[in-house]
């Protein structure tokens, strides 16, 4: 009869409050970057209309390219 196999950890499972600290940290990152882009230029709201604007204009151009006219 076979020995089962176990299967060693390497490291210990971090604990809830370390996880719970990182995991706070990084959200104060991520929130500290998106005031910093908000108030740096306040212009990005009307920069990312016109992003999409031109996105829609490129894709309805490549619609209409594809099918040809009657």
């Amino acid at each position: 009869m076979k020995r089962g196999r176990t299967m060693r950890r390497g490291a210990a499972p971090a604990t809830a409050s370390k996880q719970r600290g990182s995991a706070i940290i990084e959200y104060s990152i991520i929130a500290l970057l998106i005031v910093v882009v908000l108030i740096a230029d306040e212009n990005v709201i009307a920069q990312l209309m016109q992003a999409i604007k031109d996105l829609y204009g490129a894709f309805s151009h490549a619609l209409s390219m594809t099918f040809p006219s009657p």
